[in-house]
């Protein structure tokens, strides 16, 4: 092109010419432009020989340094070269992706444009999507852009989003034709008709969650048969006739929630005669009579229930297969022996009125990993907690909000972990030791963390202390709350540093994280949270 440089002017602006670049609209963004790499960009070759490069690195080697960069950093890092720009492809080229500023190490807001490229970047292959972005989902038809770049898309989880309506999911069942399991929980949008449209575009659904959807289930008589597990706790207008209908359609179900919603015993035993491969139920039952036992549930592995009474003893007769067990419960009619649990791996108790020896009964399930207590007015205390820690050599966790730690509790617990090679967990209070206490008191933080549920009075005192305490003052009179409150105690044998300094005045979690906290002092009106 030979032009002369009066002719380089186009209206008194200066023109820059070079050749044209094919130009690609992205699906779902329509101001969106990607541009097509040329052939000479396989040629990088440096004019120096000698001269040291990052294209000598085999791919290995160079994905591996892509990988410490940035999301939006390596979108950029894609038009470098042909070559770059297929390694990023096979680096996004996977079956699932989460759609998240925190998962995807991104700053800023999910755009549009960045939300499009990802799909692409992870091929027409994706099967599994999670959406957890709210505000850009909020802001955007996020489903009109899965549609049309997700053919394939089996799994989609899009809980706690606006706008997903009828008129929306319309258009995405007839983009995603193959979708097996949908999430929209928590979406105040999606309605009894956006329902019967999903229950009717699908006919091969096999994961269904719409807990807290204000839905009804008059179209429950559309439920697929192939549904393996349906989740619709907190739907509370779902009434019982639509319930039956749950068991009467869904013959393969294994997980079912339905808490927070008002059933029956007919409508559990319905569900039980026809669903002999139920493994998760997680139910509330609002009748006055004990719960005694749920015959038709017998390979049933978890259950979580919410009822004013129940009897222990023969709801475990009648479940011999439990291996998650969590009662919220009035009262407790009878004397449970959890030893008949054998497969007992995590038991979570609420409000009822237990006797050392029930309690003490969980020693005998070897397999238990997890302990939950809490408001069991019965012989609760610190000795049976390290009752059942000593007799269950595979327990990770025990929380009891109700019990304060103690320093021989500590000391306790500290010999039983010395002869074991595992961690445990405890949470439990800690409103009557103070700081002191804890510097004096030692035990292995490698196999013992402590998560307060309550924090400790501010700077050891308590309520019927005078702030003005003589013990208080001498212990920082030294200045010694300063490294107290930066250092910690150091040591290599004594309680998590975190719980000493953080804990101690209670602002911080004993990870370090902000604690949920509220103190008031009501002689200076100083509120902390």
């Amino acid at each position: 092109m030979n032009l002369k440089g009066s002719e380089l002017y186009l209206y008194g602006l200066e023109m820059k010419i070079r050749p044209a670049w094919k130009k690609i609209r992205m699906p779902g963004d329509e101001n969106y432009v990607r541009h097509t790499l040329s052939d000479r960009d396989f040629d990088l070759s440096p004019s120096n020989p000698d001269a040291p490069t990052i294209h000598v690195l085999v791919d290995d080697v160079l994905i591996h340094i892509l990988e410490y960069l940035r999301l939006n950093e390596i979108v950029q890092c894609e038009r470098v070269c042909r070559r770059w720009q297929m390694l990023i492809y096979g680096m996004f080229a996977k079956s699932s992706l989460e759609l998240s500023p925190g998962k995807l190490n991104l700053f800023g807001p999910l755009t549009r444009s960045v939300v499009s490229k990802l799909l692409i970047l992870s091929g027409s292959q994706l099967k599994d999507l999670r959406v957890k972005n709210v505000d850009y989902a909020t802001r955007s038809n996020i489903l009109k852009v899965v549609g049309q770049l997700c053919p394939e898309l089996q799994c989609l989880d899009v809980s706690m989003v606006r706008g997903i309506n009828f008129r929306r999911i319309k258009e995405l069942t007839t983009k995603c034709t193959k979708l097996k399991s949908l999430v929209v929980a928590k979406c105040p949008d999606f309605d009894e008709k956006a329902l019967s449209t999903v229950l009717e575009s699908y006919p091969d659904l096999e994961c269904l969650n719409v807990s807290c959807c204000p839905i009804y289930g008059r179209c429950f008589k559309r439920l697929p048969v192939a549904l393996k597990e349906l989740k619709m706790s907190y739907c509370q207008t779902v009434e019982l006739v639509s319930q039956e209908e749950i068991g009467i359609r869904c013959p393969n179900l294994e997980v079912l929630h339905m808490d927070h919603i008002m059933t029956s015993r007919s409508v559990l035993r319905g569900i039980g005669k026809s669903c002999s491969n139920m493994q998760d139920l997680t139910v509330t039952l609002y009748e006055e009579n004990a719960l005694t036992e749920l015959p038709d549930f017998s390979n049933l592995k978890s259950l979580r229930i919410e009822c004013t009474g129940v009897d222990l003893t023969k709801l475990m007769e009648s479940l011999p297969k439990l291996q998650n067990l969590t009662i919220n419960a009035l009262e407790c009619v009878d004397e449970p022996d959890f030893s008949k649990l054998r497969e007992l791996k995590t038991v979570a108790l609420h409000g009822l009125n237990l006797s050392l020896t029930s309690l003490g009964s969980l020693v005998n399930c070897p397999l238990l990993e997890s302990v939950y207590l809490m408001s069991c007015r019965g012989d609760l205390s610190p000795e049976t907690i390290l009752r059942i820690i000593r007799g269950c050599p595979n327990l990770k966790s025990v929380r009891c909000p109700d019990l304060n730690l103690s320093v021989s509790f500590i000391t306790s617990l500290d010999k039983i972990m010395a002869s074991r090679t595992t961690k445990i967990e405890i949470g439990m209070r800690a409103d009557t030791l103070t700081p002191k206490q804890l510097l004096e008191v030692q035990c292995d933080n490698r196999k013992i963390e402590f998560d307060i549920i309550n924090n400790f009075p501010l700077l050891g005192t308590s309520d019927d202390e005078d702030d003005d305490d003589d013990d208080d003052e001498s212990f920082f009179s030294d200045g010694s709350f300063e490294d107290f409150w930066l250092y910690g105690y150091d040591s290599d044998h004594s309680l998590p540093d975190a719980l000493l300094y953080g804990n101690a005045l209670g602002l911080l979690h004993p990870n370090f994280g902000l604690y949920d906290f509220d103190y008031s002092d009501s002689d200076s009106d100083i509120s902390l949270g």
